[in-house]
């Protein structure tokens, strides 16, 4: 829903993009964990390392499992709200807009070196708005995926 008069725009949308895995995905995250794992016991002969592998293993079998919830959004000029937290745009040097398979994303650039970048999925419909609101706070600058977004995309994490 957008709000055009007051130069507020509110919407709702998933924290994240809910990949669907199916038992596939799950022998592929075991088989390659139990790879991993020989490898390192081969190698170092240490039963803590392994066992800190399969934990780990574990944790992320169990969190791939959780799904997203939905969360308000609302961009002004005050900043973007994400929930009850507010961002103003203070915190942040640039923004950019990226396409994510049928999704697109805000995805908000920190002045502090150690802030991650914090990102927020959008339809297309309010895309003009959103950059509109933006663009008067902050400059766009072009980014794309990097690296580690890329295999984290592929791995559908």
């Amino acid at each position: 829903m957008a709000n055009h008069n007051n130069k507020v725009l509110t919407w709702t949308a998933s924290e994240y993009i809910d990949h669907q895995r199916g038992p596939g995905w799950y022998l592929a995250l075991a088989a390659a964990t139990i790879l991993i794992a020989a490898i390192v016991f081969v190698w170092s002969k240490d039963y803590f390392a392994v066992g800190t592998i399969f934990v780990v293993s574990f944790i992320v079998a169990s969190v791939a499992h959780w799904k997203p919830s939905q969360i308000e959004y609302e961009l002004s000029s005050k900043g973007i709200k994400i929930g009850d937290k507010l961002y103003p745009f203070s915190l942040f040097k640039t923004f950019s807009v990226v396409r994510e398979t049928d999704l697109l994303s805000l995805v908000f650039i920190p002045i502090k070196r150690l802030m991650p970048p914090v990102s927020v999925f959008l339809d297309e419909i309010n895309e003009d708005k959103a950059v509109s609101i933006i663009g008067e706070h902050l400059p766009m600058e072009d980014r794309v995926l990097d690296g580690v977004e890329r295999l984290s995309r592929r791995l559908k994490f």
